[in-house]
């Protein structure tokens, strides 16, 4: 793994995550490893370009996407794209699974933030190639 490509629509609540990652008193973690951070305007792509296209150079730059839950609208949504392409060796998706509740809610936003860097640790030592996508948190938080 060499990065995370932060996709479009949560760009902006990365900055949020960082902070949430200092609070965790994880920051050296993340910044003392090898997770350099990649946007999809920083590659070069428009921001409507389509899924497939974005999956597909994630694959092969070995970066993890990390993205707000999609819908499978068309043959390169991404849920498409992983349908057809996964292999057992492919990085999978980081999916935040409720924008607006790790928006507005602390607790829940730790808990994204501490499994995003658990996935992501998990990832970089080769544990959960191939799963497709992975939903933060991956159960409901109460």
């Amino acid at each position: 793994m060499n990065g995370v490509l932060l996709d479009i629509n949560v760009q902006g609540d990365f900055a949020h995550m960082r902070h949430l990652i200092a609070a965790l008193d994880l920051l050296p973690f993340w910044e003392n490893g090898r997770f350099v951070l990649r946007t999809v305007t920083g590659l070069g792509y428009a921001p409507n370009t389509p899924d497939r296209v974005i999956w597909n150079r994630c694959q092969t730059d070995g970066l993890v996407l990390f993205t707000e839950n999609r819908n499978d609208d068309g043959l390169d949504s991404l849920e498409r794209t992983m349908a057809d392409s996964l292999t057992p060796e492919s990085l999978p998706v980081l999916t935040l699974a409720n924008k607006g509740r790790f928006r507005s809610d602390r607790r829940y936003a730790l808990v994204v933030a501490e499994q995003f860097l658990n996935a992501v640790a998990d990832i970089d030592d080769g544990r959960l190639l191939g799963v497709g996508r992975l939903f933060l948190p991956p159960h409901p938080v109460v």
